[in-house]
């Protein structure tokens, strides 16, 4: 591996915990995979990685999943997926509302998981990511030795006839 690229590449904790309302809490902390080879300071992108990009088997199945991931989590609706990592990330967007005029600032999120048969699956959901957050949370980090079966979901929205793409844990 490039001695550059190492040298940018960090994971942070996963997560710490608190005790809320008697029950303990994993709160998520952001993680970096910092393999930022343009050091960019206007790149307003957090990155998440669970994976040990150390490894060079997980190194290689990030980089193809960037390319060409295996599936769209949106085209696995149903569908059960053991989960042992994931990258993440958060972009600052913004955009202008066509009504009002007004200039509206977001986030937009990427999430690519991937199974314990090394697949990758990816979304561009919001909702997804922000579902699978939420499990992170509470039931901590998914790997190897602890995998997360997760299966992509669609629920209503607001909008009638719109729906979001989601993840719902199976329980064994």
């Amino acid at each position: 591996m490039d001695k550059n690229v190492e040298n940018k590449q960090e994971n942070i904790e996963v997560a710490e915990t608190t005790e809320e309302r008697g029950l303990a809490v994993q709160k998520p902390t952001m993680y970096n995979m910092t393999v930022d080879l343009f050091d960019d300071p206007a790149n307003k992108r957090k990155k998440l990685c669970s994976l040990d990009l150390n490894d060079e088997k997980n190194l290689d199945m990030v980089l193809n999943a960037q390319q060409e991931p295996d599936f769209k989590i949106f085209d696995c609706i149903g569908k059960e997926i053991k989960v042992i990592g994931c990258v993440a990330t958060e972009k600052d967007t913004e955009f202008v509302d066509e009504k009002t005029g007004e200039v509206v600032q977001t986030k937009d999120h990427t999430l690519m998981l991937f199974d314990v048969d090394g697949k990758s699956y990816v979304t561009g959901s919001n909702s997804c990511y922000a579902s699978f957050i939420q499990f992170v949370a509470l039931k901590g980090m998914p790997d190897r030795d602890h995998p997360m079966t997760l299966v992509p979901i669609k629920t209503p929205a607001k909008e009638a006839g719109h729906t979001y793409l989601r993840l719902k844990l199976k329980t064994e």
